[in-house]
């Protein structure tokens, strides 16, 4: 039975994801439900999107199969699991129907509430441990609270950070394929919970069958239904961890290129006094693409950077500070090559 979900079952996952995602081209086509261009796409045709509502039920199923087979213990990953589901189903409504702005950040506000309510042991065990440390003396109620609306707001931040940056072609899946293999490595070596092993494992073999698909030329995109859901599972596990006080800093290490991006991008808004909540396509890799860059290209090189993540996130154990400025330093470098423009317009770049 290890056998079998340790290596078959990954590999049932990718050809069965793949299969399906084949198949729910055709079905989302048929019913019409496009990404439509506009002036700020990065696409020039109407493309099927909604693959992460499908996506996410196969990680929502694989983890319980796992879980019943007690492949995977995690207290109140359940429970995150079903949150999940909840906030899929809401974003493909969106991707069909486009949900206001308001209704959608009311749902995520929701979902998030129920998100702390479900860690709260977790977190005032947390807080019980750290209290003692502190370098200012407050309320401990209070500190407890501070500490659930910080939790909140990294929780919503991640989960819109990632619809944000869901914008060309095989970007959010290399970027969850990466982040899984980093998982994985960090799991193996016990630097987080091992029980992560088998939920990199799925998210890798799940991911990878989708990205046959939504490389470029993409033919099928996640739409918010995947994108807003993986950000939020993505910070789930970041925060569980941290709420363990495990190595959450690796973690980190692997999406701070997503972190980077959204929120440089946010603050240079903010100081143009340009108005934060509108679409826009202001994200450095959007400029690069504008550029003339093909998408290939240009996740050619945040894959790269991504993968030299994975090293040094794997290295924070034992060189933490080398690792952090090592991985600042690729951050700055990848930011500054994406936002630079030359004018150079070549599709094959």
């Amino acid at each position: 039975m290890d056998l079998f979900f340790n290596i078959f079952f990954p590999i049932i996952l990718v050809l069965f994801t793949a299969i399906s995602i084949k198949y729910l081209i055709v079905i989302l086509t048929h019913y019409k439900v496009y990404d439509i261009p506009n002036k700020r796409s990065n696409h020039y045709y109407p493309t099927p999107k909604g693959a992460g509502l499908l996506l996410t039920l196969y990680i929502c199923i694989s983890i319980g199969l796992y879980a019943m087979q007690e492949k995977i213990y995690i207290p109140k990953l359940e429970k995150i699991i079903i949150l999940m589901l909840a906030l899929s189903f809401f974003s493909f409504l969106d991707d069909v129907f486009s949900i206001s702005f308001l209704k959608k950040l009311l749902f995520q506000i929701f979902v998030v509430f129920f998100g702390i309510y479900f860690l709260n042991q977790e977190i005032n065990l947390y807080c019980s441990s750290t209290y003692s440390s502190l370098v200012w003396h407050i309320n401990y109620d209070l500190y407890k609270i501070i500490v659930k609306i910080i939790i909140s707001f990294l929780w919503l931040w991640f989960l819109n950070l990632f619809n944000f940056m869901d914008g060309i072609d095989g970007i959010t899946a290399s970027q969850v394929i990466t982040f899984s293999i980093g998982v994985i490595c960090l799991a193996m070596f016990k630097q987080i919970d091992e029980n992560f092993l088998h939920v990199g494992v799925i998210l890798f073999a799940i991911f990878l069958g989708f990205l046959y698909f939504n490389k470029s030329p993409a033919r099928i995109f996640l739409g918010d239904s995947g994108s807003i859901t993986m950000g939020f599972f993505i910070a789930s596990i970041i925060i569980i961890t941290f709420l363990e006080d495990r190595n959450f800093i690796s973690l980190v290490i692997l999406v701070s290129y997503y972190i980077a991006d959204t929120t440089i991008t946010l603050c240079k808004r903010i100081y143009n006094k340009q108005n934060i909540f509108s679409a826009h396509s202001n994200h450095f890799y959007q400029i690069k693409i504008r550029d003339g860059f093909s998408h290939e290209s240009v996740l050619r090189k945040i894959v790269l950077i991504n993968s030299l993540l994975i090293i040094l996130s794997l290295n924070y154990f034992n060189y933490p500070f080398f690792s952090i400025i090592l991985s600042i330093l690729m951050i700055i470098y990848l930011l500054k090559w994406l936002g630079k423009t030359d004018k150079k317009f070549n599709a094959n770049k």
